[in-house]
């Protein structure tokens, strides 16, 4: 499965749920028609006003969060290179890279000349929550005017991510819902993990705090648990 055809399969589900992010304060739903909303905003974005290509590199640095996975998928579409990383002072980066971030201010002192997007992580944000140097796009304000339709007709060749999209007819296929707890997984693998059970039609259950009442979640989801050791294992 290719990204794109993700993303159409996320169209398909029409209002059935996509997505169900909880943390210590909420609780989000995406329908898979939003979800691919965001996804086609986000890829038009990153191609007709950034310009990506797919010689350039885009490193996304965001924690474990329902939007990494839309910018990690729409960056997938848009046919560049992708990177996961925690540290940015551990690669190389060139002049035309770009940088999804949550930390703006961070990045511009250490990476001024790098194209960076500032990504606010509040479910309900309609701008960062500051005044951002002129440098740095904002990346909720700059894509709430693209086409929520996808313009984009290129998409990653990276072996390394072609994988994802294969999906995974294991013992979890017969399960609707999986559930992640982000606290206990390594983004990069959260992030596979999170593109697979998409691929595989199912709810992706996002649990990003270890104190919530795992148990009563999973009862009111209907959901299963995706077993972490399984995670070393793949």
């Amino acid at each position: 499965m290719t990204p794109t055809q993700l993303y159409q399969k996320l169209i398909q589900r029409g209002n059935n749920p996509a997505i169900i992010w909880y943390d210590q304060t909420e609780r989000i739903e995406l329908s898979g028609k939003v979800t691919a909303n965001h996804i086609a905003k986000i890829a038009n974005f990153l191609t007709y006003d950034l310009n990506i290509t797919p010689t350039d590199t885009v490193y996304i640095h965001l924690p474990n969060h329902w939007k990494t996975t839309l910018w990690t998928l729409a960056t997938l579409i848009c046919g560049c290179q992708l990177r996961i990383v925690a540290d940015l002072n551990s690669v190389d980066l060139l002049p035309d890279d770009v940088i999804v971030t949550n930390q703006p201010e961070q990045i511009f002192i250490h990476f001024p000349h790098i194209r960076t997007v500032a990504v606010n992580l509040h479910a309900l944000s309609f701008a960062w929550n500051s005044e951002l140097p002129p440098e740095i796009y904002d990346g909720i304000a700059e894509i709430i005017g693209q086409a929520d339709t996808l313009l984009v007709t290129t998409e990653t060749t990276d072996p390394n991510w072609q994988n994802t999209f294969i999906c995974n007819k294991s013992s979890n296929s017969a399960v609707s819902t999986l559930a992640l707890m982000t606290t206990q997984l390594e983004l990069q693998t959260a992030i596979h993990l999170s593109l697979t059970i998409l691929a595989n039609a199912q709810t992706l259950l996002l649990i990003n705090n270890a104190n919530l009442p795992l148990p009563r979640i999973l009862e009111t989801e209907k959901g299963k648990l995706y077993p972490v050791k399984a995670v070393s294992q793949e």
